[in-house]
């Protein structure tokens, strides 16, 4: 279970467009030092680079995505099974 810090979804931490690409690959040219990114480490480099977590912002999410950003609001439990698309 992820810490409340961490459930933030004003960030983009995929790649399905041109513009997450741009975004990850800047994030990884800064963080990167052999091992993997933890994910407390990239969210905090984005809180500090407002600019950096810019880059894709304007990306849409899919509409699974949607969905669990709005469940997540109403403070539903965990999804489990299939949604509609």
């Amino acid at each position: 279970m992820l810490p409340p810090d961490l459930k933030e979804t004003r960030w983009r931490l995929t790649i399905d467009e041109a513009e997450d690409y741009q975004m990850m690959a800047t994030l990884y040219e800064a963080l990167y030092n052999g091992r993997p990114i933890p994910l407390e480490v990239a969210v905090d480099f984005l809180q500090r680079h407002p600019k950096v977590a810019r880059l894709n912002q304007r990306v849409e999410h899919s509409a699974i995505n949607q969905k669990l950003v709005e469940l997540r609001a109403a403070q539903q439990p965990p999804l489990v099974g299939a949604l509609p698309w």
